[in-house]
């Protein structure tokens, strides 16, 4: 992108927390807009915005949360197995 002065941009892609901006390769503050898309301001002359879309530490959560849940549907399998050949 190019611009003759600095100047607000906004991206039409909903805002999210999990969003994280990225100017000319450097870590860039992203916000959001009234309307709930993503906003920052952007420096004269060309930059390239890079916006990057990270788990936070509740899919992190839910993952883990999925995983117990799966390792003891599979003890409990294996137990209601051993248990019907006694």
């Amino acid at each position: 992108m190019w611009a003759d002065a600095p100047t607000a941009a906004s991206v039409a892609v909903a805002w999210s927390p999990k969003w994280h901006g990225r100017l000319n390769g450097v870590p860039y503050g992203i916000r959001r807009t009234p309307d709930g898309l993503i906003a920052t301001d952007l420096p004269a002359g060309a930059s390239q915005l890079i916006l990057d879309y990270r788990p936070d530490t509740w899919d992190r959560l839910g993952l883990a949360t999925t995983l117990a849940t799966l390792a003891g549907m599979l003890v409990w399998w294996v137990r209601l197995r051993r248990a019907a050949r006694v």
